[in-house]
């Protein structure tokens, strides 16, 4: 059995990303990605939200039933 020594080259895992540190510093983190929300965490409390019953909204085949072709011809309509 083989005992490996702290800091040697043979240590199991994933290769170091980035630059080389010099002097004992660490890398920078990566910056924030975006997540497409809004960064105020109660932006729900002045939000308006719509929930549309599709079967219910908009027919567009004639059959008496709302479709998703129906609701997506009135989508000018939901954002006025």
């Amino acid at each position: 059995m083989r005992s490996e020594q702290p800091g040697s080259d043979t240590t199991p895992g994933p290769p170091a990303s980035g630059p080389p540190a010099s002097g004992g510093s660490e890398p920078a983190p990566a910056p924030p990605r975006s997540t497409g929300f809004p960064a105020d965490p109660t932006w729900y409390k002045d939000a308006v939200i719509y929930q549309v019953h599709v079967r219910a909204f908009s027919d567009s085949s004639g059959d008496g039933i709302g479709d998703f072709r129906g609701l997506t011809s009135r989508l000018d309509y939901l954002a006025d």
